[in-house]
């Protein structure tokens, strides 16, 4: 099987294999619902309202500030505390969203029907970058592109066509379903000992001290089964319709020729292969260095659900903790102890239909401006809200 087409489901496999991973562990017997059926839950929602708000906290230290904390500042701060909104409609591929950075409006985006367009309203987030400008960007650093203003032309919006959103609906689907067979077929015996039930729902947390026995326990898990992955993802596979084949860009021979590969993936003589790679990935996390640089770091997800509302909260803690390490002394520079903490909390619940105000007027097409003639439109992912998360 040539690579170029395997690489067009691995992927989409692997991030399935790690989020069943990360949920497995609290079995039917502990609780009557997984971590991965609440998330299928949450992920089934149709029409639904969002809120919630992003924290990140930069700690710079002393020999960093002194490089780049104080022109960055500007940016650091824009980013600083985030709150966003949003109602959506997957069935009608309609969307209106609005994002504020310590209270101000960034931008606004409304989504249009399958197909159709985006709309993006971003005259706050000129101001705001134009702010930064004036406060004092970085040296030799212009952060607001002043071709961007020119090209708006007074405009308020900004209208991008996308094609059909709806694939990205059916392709979110199809690995939820996946990762929920994974989950009961696959992984019924791992326990991974990290998420626990909490009120209303699950965490999952592990530090960066816990990471390489944890890495470990899956790696193993995943060999002992790997014939188990493979026959369970070989069936799910030929049981996709045409169009379910399409939401994830294969075609029926190519799903025949990653079912092939699948063979290979699982041919005994690889299993020392995999063997070395997992104790090289578990020796590299575990190197004193890389310990002492990133110790005391981790990754803190919580799922709840009260009445109709379903909570995500999310911790991330990076620790760049520099100070006497050999990465240091090889640069000449001893850089300090840095962290940078992202905190998100985020509400969504159903609600009724909604038909979002489109805008008619004081519209520019995002094809008749050169900033953005320069930017590849045709990843309708990277602005579409149903690609990622929901």
């Amino acid at each position: 099987m040539k690579l170029r087409k395997m690489g067009k489901i691995l992927p989409a496999l692997c991030i399935a294999l790690l989020f069943a991973l990360i949920a497995a562990g609290c079995g039917p017997a502990e609780t009557p619902k997984t971590m991965l059926e609440l998330n299928q839950e949450y992920s089934a929602l149709t029409v639904f309202e969002s809120s919630g708000g992003i924290n990140m906290d930069i700690t710079l230290s002393d020999t960093v500030n002194d490089m780049v904390g104080g022109e960055l500042q500007p940016i650091l701060d824009l980013f600083k505390q985030m709150t966003y909104s949003s109602k959506s409609d997957a069935v009608n591929m309609s969307a209106d969203a609005t994002v504020l950075s310590g209270g101000n409006e960034l931008f606004h985006v409304v989504m249009d029907g399958p197909g159709e367009a985006y709309y993006m309203d971003m005259t706050g987030l000129i101001d705001a970058m134009k702010n930064i400008d004036a406060s004092g960007a970085p040296s030799g650093f212009d952060f607001f592109p002043e071709e961007l203003e020119a090209d708006l032309q007074g405009n308020q919006w900004v209208k991008i066509n996308f094609p059909d959103s709806s694939v990205y609906v059916a392709a979110r689907e199809l690995i939820a379903d996946y990762m929920l067979g994974l989950d009961n077929e696959v992984f019924t015996n791992f326990d991974s000992g990290f998420v626990k039930a909490i009120s209303g729902g699950y965490e999952f947390k592990v530090t960066y001290e816990q990471l390489g026995p944890y890495i470990q326990a899956l790696g193993t898990y995943v060999l002992e089964n790997l014939d188990a992955f493979v026959s369970y993802t070989k069936t799910f596979l030929q049981g996709l319709t045409e169009e379910q084949l399409d939401s994830i860009g294969l075609t029926a021979d190519m799903r025949d020729e990653a079912i092939a590969g699948l063979d290979d993936l699982a041919a005994p003589e690889n299993k020392a292969l995999y063997e070395s790679s997992l104790a090289s990935a578990v020796s590299t996390i575990q190197m004193p260095d890389i310990a002492s640089i990133l110790g005391g770091s981790y990754i803190d997800l919580k799922l709840t659900k009260s009445g109709e509302t379903f909570t995500w909260a999310y911790d991330f803690l990076i620790n760049l903790n520099f100070e006497g390490s050999s990465l240091g002394a090889l640069f000449g520079v001893d850089f300090g102890n840095n962290a940078i903490r992202i905190t998100v909390d985020e509400q969504t619940k159903p609600i009724d239909s909604f038909t979002p105000e489109i805008p008619t007027s004081s519209i520019i097409d995002a094809e008749d401006t050169e900033y953005f003639a320069g930017v590849d439109l045709g990843l309708g992912s990277a602005f579409d809200p149903y690609a990622f998360g929901y």
